[in-house]
């Protein structure tokens, strides 16, 4: 997956890049703010993704512009987008799913079902609505929201929205991990992903970018295949990891295979 330091289509080769991962037999996503996410970019490489993800966190342009730091004209200009990617991947039958994600935040949770029905009329494929939570580099933190309220006034606004072309993805289970404690102890999914940021180094995950201190190697110096072999074993301290995780589902499956229950053949 392309994403998560900067916005991936700005590199001046990236459709390059999407096509040559997935001649190599590596599948290919990206995460986006979409405002490059053009009908030439779609020309040149949607076929190779397996599905692109918009992030839009606002129903309206005034809100989108305050919540995006840009300018108000830039969430028409993104709406274009979608519609034109939408109609270049139906005209060419490409297998890609186009979604839109939003965080859930006091700013917009009043007028997603705004946003839910533009997307609706684009034919954007769903609506996946999710908790902010920090990381633990961000600067300035602005501590953990109380969805309680927030959530209940967006179901009842969305109720209704889905289709069998349309679809509402609240993530509820992800929302109470907000208020639970970790049931495993040791991080297993080490050894099933990493990041590689834009200067080629190695890290053990996300969680711990820009610290130098957790990272395996660079690829510019040897191959990501040596490095992963290669690579020693780093601790890490739960407590300091993000809240939602994108490895925590695979952790719990994990740790429950590690630390079975009693008499687990009769569960």
């Amino acid at each position: 997956m392309y994403a998560g330091e900067g916005e991936p289509l700005l590199h001046k080769d990236i459709s390059f890049i999407i096509n040559h991962t997935k001649f190599k037999g590596i599948d290919v996503a990206v995460t986006t703010n979409g405002i490059m996410f053009t009908k030439e970019f779609s020309k040149k490489c949607l076929n190779s993704l397996s599905w692109i993800k918009v992030s839009i966190d606002a129903g309206k342009p005034e809100t989108y512009a305050k919540i995006h730091g840009t300018n108000s004209k830039d969430f028409l200009r993104l709406l274009d987008n979608l519609k034109d990617s939408i109609k270049v991947r139906d005209d060419n039958h490409c297998d890609c799913i186009i979604g839109v994600q939003a965080l859930l935040l006091p700013e917009n949770a009043d007028e997603l079902d705004l946003l839910a029905i533009r997307l609706k009329e684009i034919g954007v494929d769903y609506l996946v609505i999710k908790p902010f939570t920090n990381h633990p580099y961000r600067e300035g933190n602005i501590g953990n929201l109380r969805y309680d309220e927030l959530l209940c006034e967006v179901k009842s606004k969305l109720s209704g929205f889905e289709s069998k072309k349309f679809r509402i993805i609240l993530r509820s289970n992800t929302f109470k991990k907000l208020e639970r404690k970790r049931d495993y102890r040791e991080c297993y999914s080490l050894d099933f992903w990493s990041f590689i940021d834009a200067n080629g180094d190695v890290y053990i995950c996300s969680n711990f970018l820009k610290n130098k201190d957790y990272i395996y190697g660079n690829i510019y110096k040897e191959s990501f295949e040596k490095i992963w072999n290669n690579r020693k074993k780093i601790d890490i301290d739960l407590s300091v990891c993000r809240l939602i995780c994108r490895m925590d589902k695979v952790n719990q499956y994990l740790w429950e295979l590690k630390h079975l229950p009693k008499h687990v053949n009769f569960i």
